[in-house]
């Protein structure tokens, strides 16, 4: 709630509504004299860079956001989104409720949003990192962030190049997937190009114990 309270002060000095769809040169105009951004903007935006890098070793739930950045951006990131997706137009009611609880963690965010499972809102969230600011036809709006361009804003902190690690399709990779993070791969086809199959299993070609893998597949073209 800390990092997110740091974007709302943020957005009330320059004159942001709760909404509106923030891009990097919004936050950050003048390079020159970005005082607003060092102390608004940046430290989110750089946090959820050090996720988007490498979102196989974070999750946005995990304990390690206490004192890593990276599950620290994922967490502020989760929390936006969540807000631009669940709140119905209402982020402040949304965010005081959150922090009066009682409840704590995942129950806290649960209870704003009856109805809602966390493995829908982590999904969306996960599909949103990638799709949000690509022109995507027919895409539904869960799949997208409101309050910011997310391409845009984490390209324009990152030396104008989107930081987020997606591996090339096709071929064999080990990693791991954490609880409420992911892993992002990209198959470029044509229309010649032969069926593929996509497989995941346990460490030495076992079955996953895991009752909850999920894989999402968005169609861009």
């Amino acid at each position: 709630m800390s990092h997110l309270a740091e974007e709302a002060v943020g957005r009330t000095l320059r004159g942001f509504s709760d909404f509106q769809r923030l891009t990097y040169n919004l936050v950050n105009p003048t390079p020159s004299s970005n005082d607003d951004y060092n102390a608004f903007f940046r430290q989110n935006l750089t946090r959820f860079q050090r996720w988007m890098a490498r979102p196989d070793t974070a999750a946005p739930i995990s304990a390690k956001n206490r004192d890593q950045l990276a599950p620290r951006g994922a967490s502020w990131s989760l929390l936006r989104y969540a807000i631009d997706q669940y709140s119905g137009g209402a982020a402040r009611t949304f965010t005081r409720a959150l922090a009066a609880g009682p409840q704590t963690d995942v129950a806290n965010l649960l209870a704003r949003v009856p109805g809602a499972q966390f493995d829908q809102i982590i999904t969306g969230w996960l599909v949103a990192n990638y799709a949000d600011g690509l022109t995507i036809p027919g895409i539904a709006p869960r799949y997208s962030y409101l309050s910011w361009n997310i391409r845009d804003a984490m390209s324009g902190a990152n030396a104008n190049t989107f930081p987020l690690l997606v591996t090339p399709f096709p071929g064999t990779f080990s990693t791991q997937s954490l609880s409420s993070s992911g892993n992002y791969y990209r198959l470029t086809r044509t229309t010649s190009s032969p069926q593929v199959q996509v497989k995941l299993t346990a460490p030495g070609g076992g079955t996953i114990a895991s009752d909850y893998p999920t894989v999402a597949i968005l169609r861009v073209q």
